[in-house]
């Protein structure tokens, strides 16, 4: 079973592909980036920098 974070993002990219536009690619790509942020600042929670 793949993590739900990593289906959503893979869904993300197939609805770029199907539509096949910018418009497309440049909103999946928005919702990529802002996922990876949200990833991000879970990971500095878990992983202080500073250890």
């Amino acid at each position: 079973m793949t993590p739900i974070a990593l289906r959503q993002m893979q869904q993300h990219i197939e609805q770029a592909e199907r539509a096949d536009t910018d418009a497309a690619r440049l909103q999946a790509y928005a919702a990529l980036r802002q996922m990876i942020v949200w990833l991000g600042v879970g990971a500095e929670a878990t992983y202080p920098d500073d250890l």
